[in-house]
């Protein structure tokens, strides 16, 4: 579950940095509506895919 709640959080942070670099002007509004769709979209996938394995015990140690 440790590899699922890491994606997670690198999503929001991508997130982050995103809205970053579209307010210093690095991207145009059509980039940045682009890539914020696609980010919300995997946002959903991941969770639903994390909310499907459920609280499982990691046997790789």
């Amino acid at each position: 579950m440790k590899l699922e709640e890491y994606s997670r959080g690198s999503l929001f942070e991508t997130k982050t940095w995103l809205l970053k670099a579209y307010n210093r002007k690095l991207l145009n509004e059509n980039d940045f509506q682009t890539f914020q769709k696609e980010i919300e979209i995997l946002g959903v996938k991941l969770n639903n895919y994390i909310n499907s394995i459920g609280k499982t015990t990691n046997n790789y140690k």
